[in-house]
């Protein structure tokens, strides 16, 4: 079991640098986190790669309905927001962190799971106080 958060997930829908390495974190898991908040993040970052013109609608709308064919699988599992913006919101207080990214992380807490990003400023600001926070580039199975 492992927390995934939108920029690995995405990774899974769009051919990216790292995007083998999100596929083989995936598949090395029997059941894959995330905060509700994902299925939006992940839409978002998908449809933003549209605009910015490196993908065209057709590839675009055939991401989205990969990624919301991943969300019905029963290795993925969304915990509801509102469960966790109270640990959220005191993390990226305490932490001076984007809460959005803190949503992740108060997951992984509760869960007691680790949580991979493929976002570095994101483990350079919690990875001292959160050792199992790990950049997808440096994942080897933790914890």
């Amino acid at each position: 079991m492992i927390v995934l958060d939108a920029s690995v997930l995405t990774k899974l829908f769009l051919c990216e640098v790292l995007s083998d390495a999100a596929e083989a974190v995936v598949a090395q898991h029997s059941l894959v986190f995330a905060p509700e908040f994902a299925r939006v993040e992940v839409a978002s970052a998908i449809t933003r790669v549209c605009r910015q013109k490196a993908f065209d609608a057709v590839a675009a709308s055939e991401g989205l309905n990969r990624w919301r064919r991943f969300t019905t699988l029963d290795t993925v599992r969304f915990a509801t927001d509102v469960s966790l913006l109270p640990e959220a919101e005191s993390l990226s207080l305490s932490l001076r962190h984007p809460l959005a990214d803190c949503l992740y992380l108060a997951l992984a807490k509760r869960e007691r799971l680790p949580l991979i990003t493929a976002d570095r400023p994101f483990v350079d600001a919690v990875g001292t106080e959160f050792p199992n926070v790990c950049h997808l580039a440096e994942y080897e199975g933790l914890a």
